[in-house]
C-alpha cells in the first residue's frame, strides 16, 4: 500500500494506516511533516470507474457551490482523481481526499443536536441534486425495487439468506410483493426519484 502512495505528489513518502473497512477500505495517510490525508480504496467489482467518477463530479459540484462541507478529492500525478492500485494482489480503484478532523459519533452519545445538523445537510443535498446538471454519461447505482428485491439484485438475493424457509419465506414473499406494489405506485418521476446520498449513517459522519 505505501508504495502506491507515489501516485499522488502529496502522499509520496507517507505511511498508510487502515482505519475503516466496510464497503471500502479507508486508510489514513500520514506524512513526516504532520500532513494527513484519507485514501478510499474501493471494493473490487462493485462500482465502475464511471460511477465513481460521477460521484466525484457531484462532490466537486457540492464543494464548488458551498452547499455541503464535503472533503476535497485530490488528483494524482497524472491529473486524474480516480487512480488504480493493487491491494493484496487485487486491482482496485482509489481516491485520495483531504483529511477532515473529527470523531465518529457513537449511538450512546447525545445525538439530538447532531441530527438537526444532519437533517439540514440532507436538505441542502436534496436541493442541490434537484438543480444539478450532470455531465453526459453520468451514472450511479439505481436503488429501485428490481435492484433491491430481484434475485440478481445489487446486494444479492434475499431468498438465499440463512433460515429463509417455510413461514419466514412466505412472510418475506408477501413483503416483497407489497414493497414492489408500493414503489410502483410511488413512481420514479423526476419530482420524487433522483440523485441522493443513500448512506447517511453514523460511520459516514
Amino acid at each position: 500500500m505505501n508504495a502506491a502512495l507515489g501516485l499522488w505528489a502529496e502522499t509520496r513518502g507517507g505511511r498508510a494506516t487502515l482505519i475503516n473497512h466496510s464497503e471500502n477500505h479507508t486508510f489514513r495517510i500520514e506524512l513526516p511533516d504532520g500532513r494527513r490525508y484519507a485514501l478510499r480504496v474501493h471494493r473490487p467489482g462493485y462500482q465502475s470507474a464511471r460511477a465513481i467518477e460521477s460521484e466525484l463530479e457531484w462532490v466537486l459540484a457540492l464543494r464548488g457551490e458551498g452547499a455541503l462541507p464535503v472533503p476535497r478529492p485530490i488528483a494524482g500525478r497524472d491529473g486524474k482523481l480516480l487512480q488504480s492500485i493493487v491491494l493484496s494482489g487485487i486491482p482496485r480503484y482509489a481516491v485520495l481526499f483531504d483529511f477532515e478532523a473529527g470523531a465518529e459519533p457513537s449511538p450512546g452519545d447525545d445525538l439530538g443536536g447532531l441530527f438537526v445538523v444532519l437533517g439540514r445537510l440532507a436538505g441542502l443535498a436534496h436541493e442541490h441534486a434537484a438543480r444539478f446538471a450532470p455531465s453526459p454519461g453520468f451514472t450511479r447505482q439505481v436503488w429501485n425495487a428490481a435492484a433491491i428485491l430481484d434475485p440478481g439484485g445489487i446486494w444479492g438475493d434475499w431468498r438465499s439468506a440463512p433460515q429463509v424457509e417455510g413461514a419466514v419465506a412466505r412472510t418475506l414473499e408477501m413483503l416483497d410483493a407489497r414493497l414492489r406494489a408500493d414503489l410502483a405506485a410511488y413512481g420514479e418521476g423526476p419530482d420524487r426519484f433522483g440523485l441522493i446520498h443513500a448512506d447517511m449513517r453514523l460511520a459516514n459522519l
